[in-house]
């Protein structure tokens, strides 16, 4: 035997690479069924790009790459497999059981009985294991007396002295003078110990040197030498007979560490050649793994169906920020692409069972009873922000926190809200009341383009070339025309907040309810001068842990941080409880009001617009909250909110449904009870608030943000012509109330 030395290449423990596709998926996984295309040789799927190669000529693609092609198939090898599961499947063939008598060393993965897996009582399938089958085809990999194979107890290969020597198994230590070899087979050399053989063990060992493949031993890199040529080789310069072997094809390869340039099979590098690996090709290998990872996604179906309202999984999907209304479905759905959605969307019309759509699950009116779904998007999201054209393209469940951080990371902004677990692509549909209005606009002033699954199961890319008119309705009222999969908007750059850090000011300002009256006078004119950039609220609440009621100001600014506390010194003058302000980065402006955004319990945000602040009218509002908690204790978390925006909201160079942009002020009110019976007394209180604050405002000039569906839609959507557009619109597009049946005559 040839006890080799460990100065070896570090590739020689190599086998030849595999590709890098995954094991194909069963036909039962795949969406396009026993359609899938896989390859006569290696089994994988054949890529889109073969196929559409292959499209062009009568003859359909058989294999996945030109090795394939050329690679031998053993057709008899594949029958003996294929009749083995057969056999063992039928209880016909006895089951090759692992012999525990064999000693054989321990190797790196190998069985462990904590790991094996138990028949379950009951269970009266017949399992069939690969490595069953492994183990009746090819015997069992741990047979000392196996005589092929990679493995570490396999039967060593016999050379006949002097016959052959790879370059591998030449030491350091070796030269003209130790390379006299006994052919008896006794003498030792440096680092190697060779055993005598008759010319039949030559002849045996040179049969049984042939790989599984089918290759001779000299392809993996061994060359039959005599013990002459051996003298002669390993005196000269092994770094030259490197360089000499990679353009003459020879394959001799000297030991790593005495050779500049490894001429491996396979093209591996020796270490003077390796490039050590720089930030930009760690960001390139990863982008290419992640566009990977969504391949593979996309081709096999992993999502899930939740049917047990007992369970454990089926229960956390139901949580939503609201328990108004909450059904239990027949069914929570979860697909991970947009190929599962629309195969969902077409199953449900055509076997007419309702469905609502759940993205971050703060909308009361994702809930539908047993005889409907719920399709939950919470496995498929995604944002990908193209710095070059100034966009974002934004898909699934993506939340508006994981949006902002997204481009905060690339140096952009856009117009997002004020709560962080929001799914982004239903808060721009919806019309968007934005942080940053007067910058940016409303969120629905940002769509460029969409993805629209159609009531009949259509995937329509919605541009201004392809659909204008259902762009123009997506912009505002786009969740009641189609399941939208996929949103592009527009971003700024961070510098377009006023200073260079991306920041925006954010502050505190906490008074009792007993100077109310002195507070919101200086409010008034605060909140209407626009020389600077002011928003925020005006909260009549009794925050935890006091619950003390107080009137809480949270403020923003935009623009240079350094100009904030000039644009709030009438709050600071009037000295309140608190008083506290920073300049926080744009992406966690929102990060104090995580407690907000707890699931359960009933809660519900109405906006109104209004055109004015009424003093008169606010004071009542808080004598107003005042009873509601009182009657009601477990509404403590009420908060009656009055918004402002000291500018007006940035008008868009485009044609929308959103139609509040000469809208400032708004009373955004928090409903939040935890005693179902709670919610006439709560939500009565609520509608007098409104009531108060409109009492100056004629009828016909009410103003309700779109994501409520209480009102009459004239508030939502102003102006005759806009409404008829959209009902034109949804005539068109939904005309079956298939995505509610709001916008239907």
């Amino acid at each position: 035997h040839i006890l080799k030395t460990s100065k070896m290449s570090w590739m020689d423990s190599w086998s030849r690479p595999s590709k890098s596709q995954a094991t194909p998926p069963p036909y039962y996984l795949l969406p396009g069924g026993d359609k899938v295309q896989y390859c006569k040789s290696c089994g994988r799927v054949i890529g889109d790009r073969k196929k559409q190669a292959a499209s062009s000529s009568a003859t359909p693609a058989k294999y996945c790459s030109a090795r394939c092609r050329g690679a031998r198939v053993d057709k008899g090898l594949q029958r003996r497999i294929e009749d083995t599961f057969v056999l063992l499947l039928n209880g016909e063939l006895p089951v090759v059981e692992q012999d525990s008598t064999l000693e054989t060393p321990p190797y790196k993965g190998g069985p462990s009985s904590k790991n094996a897996k138990r028949k379950k009582k009951g269970e009266n399938r017949i399992l069939v294991q690969c490595s069953e089958v492994e183990s009746v085809v090819f015997g069992d990999r741990n047979d000392p007396e196996k005589r092929f194979g990679r493995r570490k107890n396999r039967a060593r290969r016999g050379v006949e002295d002097g016959v052959w020597r790879s370059v591998d198994m030449v030491s350091d230590e070796e030269g003209p003078g130790n390379n006299e070899i006994d052919r008896m087979g006794d003498n030792n050399t440096d680092g190697i110990h060779v055993a005598g053989q008759t010319g039949s063990g030559l002849e045996e060992a040179d049969e049984e040197d042939r790989t599984s493949d089918g290759e001779d031993i000299e392809d993996d890199g061994g060359a039959p030498i005599s013990s002459s040529s051996a003298l002669a080789e390993t005196s000269s310069d092994p770094d030259v007979v490197a360089r000499l072997s990679i353009r003459s094809g020879t394959r001799i390869r000297p030991p790593q560490e005495v050779s500049e340039v490894n001429g491996g099979i396979g093209g591996e590098k020796g270490v003077k050649e390796r490039l050590s690996e720089t930030d930009d090709m760690l960001a390139k290998r990863r982008e290419g793994q992640r566009k990977a990872d969504e391949k593979e996604k996309s081709g096999v179906l992993l999502g899930e169906i939740l049917t047990d309202p007992n369970d454990a999984k089926f229960v956390d999907y139901l949580k939503r920020w609201t328990d108004i209304d909450l059904k239990t479905p027949g069914a929570i759905v979860l697909p991970i692409s947009e190929d599962d959605c629309q195969k969902i969307v077409q199953w449900a019309s055509k076997s007419s069972v309702p469905f609502v759509v759940k993205s971050g699950g703060h909308s009361e009116f994702s809930t539908v009873g047993s005889n409907g779904i719920i399709i939950d998007l919470s496995l498929f999201k995604g944002v990908e922000v193209d710095t070059h054209s100034g966009t974002a393209t934004l898909k699934g469940s993506i939340l508006s926190k994981e949006v902002a951080t997204a481009l905060a990371e690339a140096g952009y902004f856009t117009a997002l809200g004020n709560g962080n677990t929001v799914g982004a692509i239903p808060y721009f549909l919806a019309g968007g009341a934005s942080l940053t209005p007067s910058i940016t606009g409303f969120g629905a002033d940002q769509i460029l383009s969409a993805h629209l699954i159609t009531a009949k199961g259509e995937l329509v890319n919605v541009t201004d070339e392809t659909h204008p008119d259902l762009l123009y309705g997506l912009r505002g009222a786009g969740q009641f025309f189609g399941l939208v999969t996929q949103l592009v908007i527009k971003c700024y750059p961070l510098h377009a907040l006023g200073n260079d850090q991306g920041t925006i000011w954010a502050g505190v300002f906490v008074f009792p309810l007993s100077r109310a009256q002195e507070v919101t006078s200086v409010m008034k004119h605060l909140m209407n001068d626009d020389r600077h950039g002011t928003a925020g609220l005006m909260m009549i609440m009794a925050p935890p842990p006091a619950r003390n009621p107080c009137l809480v100001i949270a403020t923003k600014y935009t623009g240079d941080p350094k100009h904030a506390p000039e644009a709030y010194k009438a709050l600071y003058d009037l000295q309140p409880i608190v008083a506290n302000g920073a300049s926080v980065p744009i992406q966690n402006a929102n990060d104090a009001q995580d407690a907000l955004g707890a699931k359960g319990d009933y809660k519900r945000f109405v906006i109104i617009g209004l055109r004015r602040f009424n003093q008169d009218s606010f004071l009542k509002v808080i004598e107003l909250w005042k009873d509601l908690v009182a009657e009601c204790p477990d509404a403590i978390n009420t908060s009656f909110n009055f918004k402002w925006d000291s500018r007006p909201a940035k008008k868009p160079n485009c044609e929308s449904a959103m139609s509040l942009h000469d809208i400032r002020y708004f009373l955004n009110n928090l409903i939040w009870h935890t005693d179902a019976k709670s919610r006439a007394n709560v939500d009565e209180y609520n509608n007098k608030a409104y009531a108060l604050m409109r009492n100056d405002d004629k009828e016909e000039d009410f103003v309700d943000f779109p994501p409520g569906r209480v009102g009459p839609i004239n508030r939502r959507y102003r102006g005759v012509e806009r409404i008829a557009r959209l009902r034109s619109l949804k005539k068109e597009w939904d005309p079956t109330g298939v995505f509610t049946n709001e916008l239907l005559d």
